[in-house]
């Protein structure tokens, strides 16, 4: 889809929605079947439009979709069951569920949106692959973006990687920045290349670790916990205080 974005975000949109728009042609077709069902039996021997079943159905899909039947036709060949059919037709059909099916696909889209990552376009992969296989293309590069190139390749990273996560263990774990750091360090890599590979791939999966609280902290929140205490509990003592000389004046 990088060809085209606006394309992408159609169909991206209608996969976050595609259960809904299933459950929704279902309640659609079952709909539409009971209706032309009810207008063959009532016009099927007068109307053009409805002397079959099928031809009932697509009838009354048209009309749905702006161009089918229409209310005067009906009522001229029966004033009671032309309101009969059209009107609920037209309620739940046409504004019920077309409203239904409007209101999901902009659901959907404001869903996608919120959940989308930047789109790469193909010219843009293209170039980079090239300068990555064939390094006179790197000179095509922009100079913000030439330190991709001076780093250790996949392959070697790959390869510490491997050594470091080398059993199912070891891939379950969560690490901090700081662990990759050191653990990279014991592989003998060096910190240009460990600062590159965070640089590129960002493989810290949690920030690092906050640093453990001192004794001296602690026991300055100690202490200003007593104090407030204190005072909460000196402040309601006053209060009680109080309240007993304004309930002696009232006597």
């Amino acid at each position: 889809m990088a060809f085209n974005s606006f394309l992408g975000t159609l169909v991206e949109t209608f996969m976050v929605v595609k259960t809904v728009i299933l459950q929704y042609i279902i309640i659609v077709v079952i709909s539409n079947v009971g209706f032309a069902y009810m207008g063959y039996c009532m016009f099927g021997h007068a109307l053009a439009e409805f002397y079959s079943f099928d031809q009932s159905f697509m009838t009354l899909l048209g009309t749905s979709l702006g161009d089918g039947i229409t209310y005067a036709e009906l009522v001229e060949v029966n004033p009671t069951g032309g309101p009969l059919l059209y009107v609920p037709f037209v309620i739940f059909n046409c504004f019920i569920l077309l409203n239904m099916i409007i209101a999901v696909i902009v659901e959907g889209y404001q869903v996608q949106q919120s959940q989308r990552a930047r789109h790469v376009s193909l010219w843009h992969q293209m170039r980079y692959g090239l300068a990555r296989s064939v390094p006179s293309f790197r000179r095509y590069i922009p100079r913000e973006d030439q330190w991709r190139y001076k780093g250790p390749d996949n392959v070697k990273i790959k390869g510490w990687l491997e050594d470091i996560f080398d059993d199912e263990e070891a891939l379950d774990r969560e690490v901090s920045e700081d662990e990759m750091v050191e653990m990279l360090l014991e592989k003998n890599v060096r910190l240009e290349d460990v600062q590159f590979i965070f640089k590129r791939y960002s493989w810290c999966t949690r920030p690092r670790d906050p640093p453990a609280p001192e004794p001296a902290v602690n026991d300055m929140v100690r202490e200003l916990h007593r104090v407030i205490k204190a005072l909460a509990d000196s402040q309601s003592v006053a209060q009680r205080k109080l309240d007993a000389i304004i309930a002696g004046q009232d006597m």
